[in-house]
């Protein structure tokens, strides 16, 4: 069948498309099934939603999320086939209307993606599907309310602020390092998917955006950090000539996001907490305690050539502005001084003319 993939069970298996999602296929032979999934009616009947109105209840799902809110219920799965280890490539989704009792269905077609992890609401008309690709990356897919594919972006998303995806980048898996890179791309941007012809197989994958985060002049706190890596570089390679699994690049430091990500659609302001992290170079003996609280603070989200941050310690923050709550620090008045009254002008303000 056209824009069908077969997945070699352990693949499945390893990936976690069956982990959450399996259970018994009642009222079916399950000898027709090679792997295990649930009934649609059986996954509806444990969130308490009803049935009624849905073309094909009795549909086999696999690899499927939820997202159940006080006036509407969403999921998005893939259909499972008899007799074969494969997935459909479509993700069928359906909408029910808590005040209406009502159903809508769609489905989108030849999607390169794996499982769906989670999905998400950024806006009442907006959902973000997430679909796992590998151990460390994934797509994002973003619907409106009509279920219709309206784009997608090469990572997560972080958030959805006047028609602007900002998202955080995938990483590659087994890495020397992982560091945070942060893009923008307009949610009406086309295309936003690019379609590419297998053989007899059509697959669709979502087309990159603007790198936002880090860019050139870095801030004091990115600079001081990433002279501490090259001075590690420098005298582990002096002992070591041949060196290790390394980048050796200072800029490519081991970085991740912490769990603070605030957005303010009043002042197109984000704020964003992370940490420099020394997990990956142990071996390199640099101290990092000092880095583990950096906050990251965008502006001008409405436009993606107006869009600058500041990248700084939390407690210069704090010192600087004062010690609010995270929110706070993106009131107008907070917005303007962070990026006006800067106490190190010439740098951490990084603009994507730069």
């Amino acid at each position: 069948m056209k824009g069908n993939i077969c997945l070699n069970i352990i693949i499945c298996s390893f990936l976690g498309f069956f982990i959450e999602c399996a259970g018994d296929v009642k009222d079916e032979n399950k000898n027709n099934y090679l792997v295990q999934g649930e009934l649609l009616s059986n996954v509806l009947e444990k969130s308490d939603i009803p049935t009624k109105g849905l073309k094909e209840p009795q549909m086999v799902i696999t690899s499927f999320s939820e997202l159940n809110n006080d006036d509407i219920y969403l999921i998005a799965y893939y259909k499972l086939q008899k007799g074969t280890m494969c997935l459909e490539r479509n993700i069928y989704l359906g909408l029910y209307d808590k005040k209406k009792n009502t159903w809508k269905e769609n489905n989108i077609k030849d999607i390169n993606g794996g499982s769906i992890t989670s999905i998400q609401r950024f806006e009442d008309n907006i959902f973000v599907l997430y679909l796992h690709s590998n151990p460390s990356a994934g797509i994002s897919v973003i619907i409106d309310k009509d279920l219709k594919n309206i784009n997608g972006v090469p990572g997560q998303v972080l958030c959805l602020m006047n028609d602007i995806i900002i998202f955080h980048g995938n990483e590659i898996h087994f890495a020397p390092t992982h560091y945070v890179q942060f893009f923008a791309k307009n949610l009406r941007q086309k295309p936003g998917w690019e379609t590419k012809n297998y053989g007899k197989q059509t697959i669709s994958e979502p087309t990159e955006g603007v790198k936002i985060f880090p860019k050139e002049p870095y801030g004091k706190a990115r600079e001081e950090f990433m002279a501490r890596v090259k001075t590690c570089y420098d005298k582990f390679l002096s002992t070591h000539p041949g060196g290790l699994n390394h980048y050796f690049d200072p800029e490519k430091f081991n970085c991740y996001l912490k769990s603070k990500i605030i957005c303010d659609n009043k002042t197109n302001s984000l704020y964003i907490e992370m940490a420099y992290d020394k997990e990956h170079f142990a071996e390199l003996d640099y101290p990092a305690e000092d880095f583990k609280d950096i906050v990251c603070i965008f502006s001008g989200l409405n436009k993606i050539e107006d869009i600058k941050y500041k990248e700084m310690k939390k407690e210069e923050l704090e010192k600087n502005h004062g010690k609010l709550d995270p929110k706070d620090y993106l009131k107008e008045e907070i917005i303007n001084n962070i990026f006006n009254k800067d106490p190190d002008p010439h740098k951490g303000t990084n603009t994507l003319q730069k």
